[in-house]
């Protein structure tokens, strides 16, 4: 690699290291749906599928302000719902991705394609060239034309 190119990916390493490393922590309040049903917050507009966090905090996804969740907390559908919507003291761990991890040396590789295996058979009958074939089926194809062969 050329020293330029070192050079700017060193300074792209350290400037993501600093911002990751500086930057401002989002505030966050996170609840789970801890039941088997859909739960609807009304007041404040959301329904919670079964099983899965929130962050009601989170700027991409809701805009909701502290105080509307400060209300519903004290005397709204949060409230109402306390046996079914749980308030999380930390944030849930990230997603768990399905992925099956392959090694170079596992079975999975060396497996084939098909269970049945087939077979490249090379009759030599048949191995001829079109010039033989057309010799070999000319008299057949005199007495086809005459109509005597049938």
């Amino acid at each position: 690699m050329s020293s330029r190119k070192c050079d700017y990916i060193a300074e792209n390493i350290i400037k993501r290291h600093l911002l990751v490393k500086f930057k401002k922590l989002e505030e966050s309040f996170w609840i789970t749906n801890i039941s088997n049903k859909i739960v609807s917050l009304r007041d404040l507009n959301l329904s919670i599928p079964p099983m899965k966090s929130m962050n009601l905090l989170d700027s991409r996804h809701h805009s909701l302000t502290k105080e509307q969740i400060a209300t519903s907390i004290t005397s709204g559908s949060l409230f109402a719902k306390q046996k079914m919507v749980v308030v999380r003291k930390i944030p849930p761990i990230g997603i768990v991705s399905n992925e099956i991890l392959l090694q170079a040396d596992s079975v999975l590789l060396t497996k084939k394609r098909s269970a049945v295996e087939t077979k490249r058979v090379i009759y030599e009958e048949l191995d001829i060239t079109d010039d033989e074939f057309a010799k070999s089926n000319a008299d057949f194809a005199e007495l086809d034309h005459s109509g005597k062969y049938k």
